[in-house]
């Protein structure tokens, strides 16, 4: 009975080092992967900022256009004008910056509000036009959006009022830019179409007759030409900036993570000393053992 019990304890001491082995071995591995997710998601940032670009609305052509030429006096609709009213003073560009892009809607736009509206080319009525959309774009990512936008009748929806609380602005200086740009393009396509449809596209401007066209569609579009694409653009930034939110937060709960697996790693590397010491305590153990086996036989040998 002596020798069995012998022979099944070097059995499971020898058995209990390829497991003790086994488990640090595990443990290693456990270890390792938990640290490299934990560097991932420490190292993890939103894929998307509210500051990114995004992309702006552009007009659609509708299914059916119809403009009426009408034929009237070319004076009708102008408005009076006092040759002695006191010289207005000097007129300063309201948004400098982009001038060009600014000079360039009114362009397009001027043929649609004599043929549509009946204005007078003069250079008051550019300046009021260009002042009225300025208005519409300069203060539209500021501390004043709020103001001015709500101002222009548009109003913001509640995602960027919140927005704008937490962050001061609403749109980016590269945001901003993709804005005016989308809107020369927006108000160009407008003109050119609805100006095809009137006859007034290849018309030069002088030649064009006050009050020509009618469209119930554009003249509320020329009422406030801003209104229909800085809708569009407001409800583009407040998905963009719902999905940087998401991310955001996504980001945040990685980051949280990476600490909990850190603590996992702590464990992986505890249970592995805790082992390795098990492991050379049975190793000498072994040795200590075949250390007296190997005495006991040479005492009965002599």
């Amino acid at each position: 009975m002596g020798t069995f019990l012998d022979k099944f304890e070097v059995w499971i001491l020898d058995n209990a080092k390829r497991v003790v082995s086994s488990l640090i071995l595990l443990a290693i591995s456990v270890g390792i992967l938990y640290l490299l997710v934990a560097i991932w998601n420490f190292s993890d940032s939103p894929d998307i900022e509210n500051t990114d670009r995004f992309e702006v609305p552009s007009f659609e052509e509708p299914p059916l256009v119809a403009v009426k030429a009408t034929t009237v006096d070319d004076n009708r609709g102008q408005p009076d004008t006092d040759p002695q009213s006191p010289e207005a003073p000097q007129w300063k560009h309201p948004y400098p910056k982009y001038a060009s892009e600014l000079e360039d809607m009114v362009d397009d736009l001027m043929p649609l509000y004599v043929a549509f509206k009946g204005w007078v080319i003069s250079d008051d009525n550019r300046r009021n036009l260009i002042v009225h959309i300025a208005d519409a774009l300069k203060e539209f990512k500021t501390a004043e959006a709020l103001e001015i936008v709500s101002a222009i009748g548009l109003g913001l929806s509640g995602d960027l009022v919140d927005k704008w609380q937490r962050d001061g602005v609403l749109l980016s200086e590269d945001q901003m830019d993709d804005v005016v740009s989308g809107l020369e393009d927006y108000i160009g396509d407008f003109a050119d179409y609805y100006g095809d449809a009137a006859g007034i596209k290849w018309v030069d401007i002088e030649d064009i007759e006050s009050n020509s066209a009618t469209d119930p569609l554009v003249e509320e579009f020329l009422k406030m030409p801003t209104k229909a694409y800085l809708t569009g653009v407001q409800s583009a930034n407040a998905s963009l900036d719902k999905e940087a939110r998401q991310s955001a937060l996504e980001a945040r709960e990685n980051n949280a993570n990476a600490e909990s697996q850190i603590m996992i790693v702590a464990g992986s590397i505890a249970v592995i000393v805790l082992f390795v010491l098990l492991l050379v305590l049975l190793k000498v153990e072994n040795s200590l053992r075949r250390s007296a086996d190997v005495a006991e036989g040479a005492v009965v040998n002599n």
